[in-house]
């Protein structure tokens, strides 16, 4: 069971949302009103979705029309001078504007699945503007040499990108840490694993075994675990839509049909959730890992697949909760094949009707699903080059999915996740564009592309890149303030709340990180300067801070077995590269005092995965040897000052 007990939040009064304070919710006075001696009122119950609906499209379009004027003046105007800038009040230009201040506290958090969660992409200029919703139009950096139009940033993350952490092998100050491997190291080694769930597959589909026999007080509890731990993190399926179906399913018997598949899959999710929620090492063996209801549910899935074109959706829910199962399991190839298979499926059957649909039929299944498939596939292209479905195209002319319940938590976290994915994607295509591959048309251009991750470090001296990244993170922050109060997570408390309210604090120090990785490693490549413009500095700091708050929430999700594992492993071997980088290069280590420690936390959160032939059993291999040649540096230090 979840060390994370699920509560329902406490309604606060008006003074507290107004003044963002946390509420005790007593009545009829709460603590804060009664020590501040005013009157204490608590929002009404039951406002109406449209009346909250126009008062935030009213906020939007003034918004909008600001944007225009800043656009025409930006446009005009010189880049400005960030140096300045880091050292008034905010390091950063341009304040988040504060929709919550235009928008009465107690319609906050009504309608928000259809359109709260900011996606921080406005339809003009540089994208200082929120979306109107059914908007789909994105943000624009104007980083064009020529004058031109700029073009607008695409939600595809770009071919032969730089962001992957096996590009940082190509830096010859990683060289120097762990050796010489190629930037695609960890493609290959997943390419070449051999995994028990192969062999188990292969004999259900040789030995053609009869589908299994299903008894309620079995299958029950499994269906129970899948819904308690696994579909709060990716809410993609109706519970009511489905227990009907798996109620007709035990009985009449398992058949070769689509609800059967989808039925085994669940089964076998909620098998991994139950009996390894925790140790990752008590769920290696077969039984473990709900084998015996996957097998066959893989067969009838990829049998579907290619001969069924019925049920479409019912099918594109078996395949993308068998890539669910998978990235349990650490296998982000095998689950990245799976969600090749739903994104193909949507995009032949149902794309025409999805992007048709009106606001009000943006709840339905198949929209869920296509989301699904693009926080998928951009997780796996952000660390590794395979081909891509094109889902990105589809996403960009629909409107973020709709839920029944307004205020549920967990939508409210998928939207906060499909928002932010988007957001990540126009970093990767906007600061890590390969030159030496053709780019997207709807990549941006800016002063040039870099040939390599050194290359890249190189341009970061330039005012339109350092403006470029000075908007990056005040979209970052404009779409961290835009969540609302009961997903939002506090940055200052090291604790989260649960599993789900960890992860949406690693996508924005991800974000942070990745936005100031160019100014870490362009002060790495440059070892014997003594000084550097306030800026870099400032982004080495707000890179390295990030990397410092990842390793410590990742200690707390690496402790449960979820979809996230192999992206917090890959994304805690480049944080141990920066923060050791910095810890050898003079003009950083002011930034990093406590590395042996932020190693050592490195080594216990990724040792449990590491299991034979995995990315995680190297990466755990790559810290250990980090840590080993530190304290020896250390040690060297310590004599060469005696």
């Amino acid at each position: 069971m979840s060390s994370f007990p699920r509560k329902r939040t406490a309604v606060a009064c008006n003074y507290c949302r107004h003044r963002k304070r946390r509420c005790d919710s007593k009545k009829p006075v709460c603590g804060l009103c009664a020590e501040s001696g005013i009157d204490c009122e608590y929002p009404e119950v039951g406002i109406a979705a449209d009346e909250t609906l126009q008062q935030l499209l009213n906020r939007l379009t003034d918004l909008e029309a600001q944007v225009k004027q800043q656009s025409v003046s930006m446009a005009t105007s010189p880049p400005p001078n960030l140096e300045s800038r880091f050292h008034g009040t905010s390091p950063f230009p341009y304040a988040a504007p504060d929709i919550s201040s235009h928008v009465p506290a107690e319609t906050r958090l009504a309608a928000t699945s259809r359109l709260f969660i900011a996606d921080t992409h406005g339809n003009h200029g540089t994208g200082h503007a929120y979306p109107l919703p059914g908007s789909h139009s994105e943000a624009r950096v104007v980083v064009d040499d020529d004058g031109e139009d700029a073009h607008d940033v695409s939600l595809t993350i770009p071919i032969g990108h730089w962001t992957t952490t096996g590009s940082l092998f190509l830096l010859p100050q990683v060289k120097s840490l762990i050796g010489d491997y190629p930037d695609n190291f960890f493609l290959q080694l997943e390419s070449s694993r051999t995994i028990s769930v192969q062999d188990a597959v292969f004999r259900d589909i040789t030995d053609n075994s009869p589908l299994p026999q299903l008894h309620a007080e079995i299958t029950d509890p499994l269906i129970s675990a899948f819904f308690a731990y696994v579909h709060p993190a990716f809410p993609v399926l109706d519970r009511d839509m489905f227990m009907p179906l798996y109620h007709q399913v035990l009985e009449q018997g398992l058949r070769a049909d689509a609800e059967s598949a989808l039925c085994l899959v669940l089964l076998a999710l909620g098998k991994v959730a139950t009996n390894s929620p925790y140790c990752p090492t008590s769920g290696n063996h077969d039984s473990a890992q709900g084998l015996e209801y996957f097998a066959p549910a893989y067969r009838l899935a990829t049998a579907l697949w290619g001969f069924c074109y019925e049920k479409v959706e019912v099918s594109a829910l078996t395949l993308i909760h068998a890539a669910l199962y998978f990235q349990h399991l650490n296998l982000p190839l095998q689950a990245w094949r799976m969600v090749h298979l739903t994104s193909v499926t949507l995009q032949s059957s149902v794309a025409s009707s999805i992007t048709s649909r009106s606001n009000h039929d943006t709840c339905s299944p198949a929209a869920r699903l296509v989301w699904a498939c693009f926080i998928f596939e951009s997780d796996t292209l952000a660390e590794f080059h395979v081909p891509r479905t094109g889902i990105e195209l589809l996403v960009g002319k629909m409107q973020f999915p709709s839920f029944s319940t307004y205020t549920d938590r967990d939508a409210l976290l998928f939207l906060a996740v499909c928002s932010i994915r988007r957001l990540l994607n126009r970093i990767h295509s906007t600061l890590y564009v390969n030159s030496q591959l053709t780019q997207p048309i709807s990549s941006p251009r800016l002063s040039r592309a870099s040939e390599s991750p050194s290359a890249l470090a190189g341009i970061v001296t330039e005012t339109k890149f350092q403006s470029v990244c000075a908007e990056l993170v005040r979209q970052l922050k404009s779409w961290y303030e835009s969540l609302p109060d009961e997903i939002k997570p506090d940055l200052d408390d090291k604790t989260p709340r649960d599993l789900h309210d960890g992860w949406l604090r690693l996508r924005y120090w991800s974000a942070m990180h990745i936005i100031g990785r160019p100014f870490v490693i362009h002060v790495v490549m440059s070892p014997n300067r003594s000084s550097f413009p306030p800026h870099v500095i400032e982004y080495c700091k707000l890179s390295l801070d990030s990397c410092r708050s990842s390793i410590a929430m990742a200690g707390h999700i690496l402790r449960h077995r979820t979809q996230y594992t192999w992206i917090i492993t890959h994304a805690l071997l480049a944080c141990t590269f920066m923060v050791t980088l910095a810890s050898i290069t003079p003009a950083l280590q002011p930034l990093v005092p406590d590395t042996a420690e932020l190693l050592s936390q490195v080594a216990v959160a990724v040792k449990p995965w590491a299991v034979a032939d995995s990315s995680a059993e190297m990466i755990a291999w790559f810290v250990q040897l980090i840590r080993q040649k530190s304290r020896l540096s250390a040690h060297n230090r310590v004599d060469q000052h005696t």
